[in-house]
């Protein structure tokens, strides 16, 4: 359509030859110059048809350009919707994908920063079991040196070391439970008869 009314615009106009040049006058209606004859009826149809096949041509070109020219526009406008939602489509999963980063960083440290709390406090409980044994053991081992100043002095000689390691295998039981984290818990076994008064 543009492409018609370009070329309509391109064409040269010049005006009739009769303004230029006074003795070639156009005959009035009606008159014929002596040199020309009216033409046949069937050549002036055939001249008709021709003309008519022209324009037919001419006209089915212009609507082939056109429509190319439509289905071109069609087409970008197509390519254009199709490459904005591609665009709005990476913007939103680029998106999504950085808040789940986001997110899964975040669980990552409160995970880390719970076994950090968890392992400290289990440090603690492992270091107040320890001190609490030593203790203990400090306390027992100063009881048993006093009981054996006592005996020596009373005249009478102590248990040595094999027989303290003879009734230890025999009567000491042991809990491997979970719930002391320093190790194993140690007692005396009530049959054999050593918390029994003689």
């Amino acid at each position: 359509m543009i492409n018609r009314v370009s070329r309509c615009f391109k064409r040269p106009y010049s005006l009739p030859s009769h303004f230029s040049n006074p003795s070639s006058v156009p005959p009035q209606y009606g008159q014929h110059q002596p040199s020309e004859l009216p033409k046949p009826v069937e050549e002036g149809t055939q001249q008709n048809k021709s003309q008519e096949t022209f324009q037919d041509k001419t006209n089915e070109r212009n609507n082939e350009s056109s429509l190319k020219e439509l289905s071109s526009v069609v087409a970008m406008c197509a390519l254009a919707y199709i490459a904005i939602d591609n665009y709005n489509n990476r913007i939103r999963l680029e998106k999504l994908n950085n808040d789940s980063n986001a997110i899964s960083l975040k669980t990552l440290q409160l995970q880390q920063a719970n076994f950090l709390n968890a392992k400290k406090k289990q440090d603690m409980v492992m270091i107040e079991e320890r001190k609490e044994a030593n203790r203990r053991n400090f306390k027992m081992g100063l009881h048993i040196a006093l009981l054996r100043k006592q005996l020596k002095e009373a005249g009478i000689e102590p248990a040595g070391i094999d027989v303290a390691t003879r009734e230890y295998e025999s009567s000491v039981r042991a809990d491997s439970s979970v719930k002391h984290v320093s190790g194993q818990v140690l007692w005396l076994d009530d049959s054999s008869g050593k918390y029994n008064d003689n």
